[in-house]
């Protein structure tokens, strides 16, 4: 089988609604749509970016508190 035969027996298997859908698509809705996903990519890759961020960042400041904690015992052994 060609690769145009797999392409036509997979649109021929999509329910009816998508393939109306997809036979009314004009270049600018395809270009839309590419943009669309590259979008949403960008957009999930974000998201894991932010939330590593904002882990990090609270990771930092639970360390600071805690260095501070223990430099200001280590103080207080010297003040006693």
């Amino acid at each position: 089988m060609t690769d145009d035969q797999d392409a036509a027996e997979k649109f021929a298997d999509l329910p009816e609604g998508t393939r109306r859908f997809i036979a009314n698509l004009d270049a600018d809705d395809i270009a839309t749509l590419g943009q669309a996903i590259e979008m949403v990519k960008t957009t999930m890759t974000f998201g894991r970016v932010a939330r590593w961020l904002i882990l990090g960042v609270i990771g930092l400041f639970l360390g600071v508190v805690m260095l501070w904690e223990a430099v200001l015992k280590f103080l207080g052994f010297f003040k006693a």
